[in-house]
This record gives structure tokens, sequence and C-alpha cells, in this order.
């Protein structure tokens, strides 16, 4: 049995927002290092598949 999950456009916004407000904080921050961003869009990647 498999399912299929859909996102809808607002959710796809919302992951986006969330993945440039990652980049933007971590840039300000550490100067450049995108390590965190990276880390948290597979993680919401994974999270998806796992749906």
């Amino acid at each position: 049995m498999s399912d299929r999950v859909r996102l809808t456009r607002q959710a796809r916004d919302d992951l986006d927002r969330l993945f440039d407000f990652i980049v933007e904080r971590k840039l300000a921050r550490d100067g450049g290092d995108l390590d965190l961003a990276t880390q948290a869009l597979a993680a919401i990647r994974r999270g998806i598949d796992t749906l």
C-alpha cells in the first residue's frame, strides 16, 4: 500500500519562507555558513517523505 501526499501552494510557500528565514539568520550570525540551512532543508524533505 502506498499513499501520496500533496502539499498545497500555501504549504509550499510556508516551507520556502521557513528555509529563507533559516538562511538569512545563519548568514547574519555566522558570516555565511549555510550548513544549518542545508540540514534544515534535508530534515524538511525527510519529514515530507515519511508522510
